[in-house]
């Protein structure tokens, strides 16, 4: 994207619009034959060709015009994280890492500059020895492996995170009763269907296969005891 300069007329009216002071020209280099030439492209093109937004070429466009260089990119240089660890922290941290005795990786044919620590050696056990031999005071340690990795040459192996039926498990303190205290009933279409497939299966299991409740049963049971009641009205 290019800043064009363009001068104004010498005489103005006062009830003119006033007009714009920049105009910009949208080049793409595309591969010819002859070579990489420049083509001129459309605003809408621009965008799409580079994936961004009218708003990202507005910013770069105040910049150009403001500065004359495009903007820099800033992220993260804002200095406003209160909790960073200081340079001298990190190194201090990376020398306590180096320090474990490590090995290379024999798996790989390719050699690498990465030492590979125990796998008994987490990041919370590195921690507790840190702290208990160099800082004084506990500072939050945010950085991830991945982190870690990056800015130095020894693997890092996480600590494995507990699942969440362990942290549920964990923060129910209460008993907890089961909501069934017997077997719970199946259709009768299904006790007649599991009658003829036990037969397929180990006769030792077929008490198993009789014994389950159903609805015949339920009902056949209530049946008997409205029976033995009218016969207890009967013979009193």
């Amino acid at each position: 994207m290019n800043l064009l300069m363009w001068r104004r007329p010498r005489h103005e009216l006062e009830d003119r619009a006033k007009p714009k002071d920049r105009s910009y020209a949208y080049i793409v280099k595309v591969q010819r034959e002859g070579g990489a030439k420049s083509v001129p492209v459309c605003l809408k093109d621009f965008c799409a060709m580079f994936g961004i937004t009218h708003r990202r070429v507005r910013t770069i466009q105040t910049a150009l015009k403001e500065t004359g260089y495009p903007p820099q990119d800033r992220r993260g240089k804002h200095q406003n994280r209160p909790s960073k660890l200081s340079d001298e922290q990190v190194e201090r941290i990376i020398a306590h890492i180096r320090s474990f005795k490590g090995r290379s990786s024999h798996y790989s044919r390719n050699k690498s500059k990465k030492i590979y620590l125990p796998d008994e050696l987490k990041i919370t056990k590195m921690f507790e020895l840190f702290f208990s031999s160099i800082l004084p005071k506990l500072y939050a340690l945010r950085l991830t492996g991945n982190n870690w990795n990056g800015r130095m040459e020894s693997a890092v192996v996480m600590p494995r995170q507990k699942t969440l039926a362990a942290k549920i498990e964990s923060q129910i303190r209460m008993p907890l009763n089961g909501l069934y205290s017997n077997p719970i009933p199946i259709s009768e279409a299904k006790y007649k269907d599991l009658q003829v497939l036990k037969k397929f299966c180990d006769p030792q299991n077929a008490a198993y296969y009789d014994s389950l409740p159903h609805d015949g049963q339920i009902a056949d049971d209530l049946h008997q005891d409205l029976s033995e009641s009218n016969e207890d009205g009967t013979n009193s």
